[in-house]
């Protein structure tokens, strides 16, 4: 014996639950959308790499473990 579900048919990237079902306040969705945009940080890469930092960790760490 074999159930199914609605849920089965749902395409998978819209996950489990459908929240598009769910109660909402469009005035909530109005205020949001007149909001400026965001601030995008230009986030460069660090000057050194991570396994130099984490070398340097764990050496004092160990110089200082008796």
């Amino acid at each position: 014996m074999f159930f199914s579900t609605r849920n089965d048919q749902r395409p998978y990237h819209l996950g489990k639950y459908p929240l598009e079902t769910l109660p909402h306040d469009d005035r909530v969705i109005a205020v949001e959308a007149a909001r400026p945009p965001s601030l995008h940080l230009d986030i460069t890469a660090p000057q050194r790499a991570l396994w130099p930092a984490l070398y340097e960790d764990i050496w004092i760490y160990l110089s200082k473990t008796p």
